[in-house]
């Protein structure tokens, strides 16, 4: 009797052990999350300094960008290279060679490595198989860079001007940004001739959009009218957004019809349409088409997203500040809460496979800024002995 008693207890506590293995998970408690600012690389101080977290230097960092494998490379403008900032926050220069002077190894040479020579690099862009596009603004031409760290010059040449063309025939005047799209094809922010031009993978370079005339006009790709264009940046669908830097506009080409999302100069959130911006100097896409831009003379990162074709902008990091403020010794540029993070000198904006945005902060010493969603810290955690004791309470599989 003793046997069939031990046999039933021995049955019954299986029969648990069993349920706990198959039943469902453990109600986790949800915790709120909140948008977070850290300091990704970069330091203090303008300087030139490849290495780890905490000891790398940046001078000017200007366009950003990242790759398949989630290395980060940076424009670092004021150095004249191109540096790799991979997941863990080190730093080494791929092309170029920095110096302790500012422009100290500023060139137009093509080579690998620390053979090749910029002169004031600022946008820059990947493809899918490695491949660096970069604007080489000092020289106005667009560069190439293969994963194997091998610079030629893809378009354009020293000297300003405008051209259309291949290669070295091709002029432009005071670049800024690129990007490109799935079919390699690559689009420039041409400031300086008030266009868009596009250059095909053979290096062949057109007029995209804009005549040449400093205004502002929607339309045609023929037609419209095109002032200062500065970030630009590709959605996934093949939609382009550029800036323009007279005015603070953002706007947008569909389907070979350019118009103006954002049409007002100021800070104004809100549906885009009455929506209002001050230079934005950096933009990134995520994978659902949502825009994310850095409003450069507001000190602010603000995201556009579209419901129903209708796009509404907000921000969503940083507090506004004036040019007048942010040069004050006293200023102290801060990270923390996005809310309350304090950024100087914003340009580039680049988001990771895990949609953390990355955004270049040239002020008081370049930093890469990294912006993501965070449990809130401001939130007691829960107790060892807490968990313990709800674990308990609550084994798996019982209801």
């Amino acid at each position: 009797m003793k046997q069939v008693k031990l046999a039933l207890v021995w049955g019954a506590l299986l029969l648990i052990i069993s349920s706990c293995k198959k039943g469902e998970k453990i109600d986790e408690p949800i915790l709120p999350k909140v948008l977070m600012v850290s300091s990704f690389a970069g330091g203090e101080g303008n300087a030139y300094l490849d290495g780890p977290k905490g000891v790398n230097a940046f001078y000017q960092p200007n366009g950003i960008t990242t790759d398949l494998s989630g290395n980060m490379y940076v424009a670092d403008k004021i150095n004249c290279s191109i540096r790799k900032i991979t997941p863990d926050g080190t730093v080494t220069t791929i092309a170029g060679k920095g110096g302790k002077e500012e422009f100290e190894f500023a060139g137009l040479v093509d080579g690998t490595g620390a053979n090749a020579r910029f002169r004031a690099p600022t946008g820059i862009r990947s493809d899918a198989s490695g491949n660096l596009y970069v604007v080489d603004q000092g020289n106005n031409c667009i560069r190439k860079i293969t994963s194997e760290g091998v610079v030629t010059t893809l378009a354009g040449g020293a000297g300003n001007g405008f051209a259309d063309g291949p290669g070295a025939t091709a002029k432009f005047n005071n670049p800024q940004d690129i990007a490109v799209d799935v079919a390699n094809n690559l689009y420039v922010t041409d400031y300086g001739n008030n266009r868009i031009r596009k250059i095909t993978p053979a290096g062949v370079v057109s007029t995209y959009a804009g005549t040449g005339v400093q205004s502002t006009s929607d339309g045609p790709i023929a037609t419209a009218r095109v002032r200062s264009p500065f970030a630009i940046n590709i959605d996934p669908t093949g939609i382009i957004y550029f800036s323009e830097e007279s005015g603070g506009q953002l706007r947008k080409i569909a389907d070979g019809i350019v118009t103006t999302l954002v049409p007002f100069p100021g800070y104004v959130d809100g549906p885009v349409a009455l929506a209002a911006a001050d230079k934005i100097a950096g933009i990134a896409i995520d994978a659902k088409g949502d825009v994310y831009v850095s409003d450069q003379n507001n000190a602010l990162i603000r995201k556009v997203s579209f419901i129903n074709g209708i796009g509404v902008i907000k921000t969503i990091a940083g507090i506004k500040t004036t040019s007048a403020e942010r040069s004050l010794a006293a200023f102290k540029p801060a990270n923390g809460f996005a809310d309350q993070t304090k950024f100087v000198a914003i340009f580039g904006l680049t988001i990771d496979k895990q949609e953390n945005l990355y955004v270049a902060d040239a002020g008081r010493g370049g930093q890469i800024k990294k912006i993501s969603l965070e449990t809130d810290p401001r939130v007691p955690q829960e107790s060892k002995e807490t968990k313990d004791a709800r674990l308990w309470n609550k084994p798996i599989g019982w209801k």
